[in-house]
């Protein structure tokens, strides 16, 4: 009987612990003058995020953005990032590319009206010792013509 509700309090504590954790915070906006969405990410000091294109086959999950269809807009090209840092990750044994500190990502876009781009943002923060599972970040923008 202890020993359940000791691993009812461990796991309890554990869930409670992770899901208050919150080391990446998101920043989105449309920059009128180069008709670009801009998602920045500001990660806390030792955790990192990883690039868009790192294999799945890895381990960790690349960042992912899903916007949702709007005729007000359409989107030009694919997502662009800054260079990444590629490293030795010792979480997945493995050089990977991933960011550190912050990072902004932009997508071009043509608009042909006022509205707001609704979209999803998938990403996994880790550190060298362990990482959160991955988390779904959803975002409104207002874009405007």
């Amino acid at each position: 009987m202890k020993r359940i509700f000791f691993f009812i309090v461990v796991t309890t504590l554990t869930f409670h612990a992770n899901a208050q954790e919150n080391v990446v915070t998101w920043f989105t906006s449309f920059n009128e003058k180069t008709s670009e969405i801009e998602i920045q990410a500001n990660i806390e000091e030792g955790w990192h995020i990883y690039s868009q294109f790192v294999a799945s086959d890895l381990g960790p999950i690349p960042t992912t953005f899903t916007f949702e269809n709007n005729s007000g807009f359409t989107l030009i090209g694919n997502i662009l990032e800054p260079k990444a840092i590629h490293k030795y990750d010792p979480t997945f044994d493995a050089s990977l590319d991933y960011f550190e500190k912050q990072v902004t990502f932009k997508q071009k876009i043509k608009t042909t009206q006022t509205t707001n781009l609704n979209g999803v943002i998938l990403y996994m923060a880790c550190n060298d010792v362990r990482c959160i599972p991955p988390t779904d970040e959803k975002f409104t923008i207002q874009i405007t013509k």
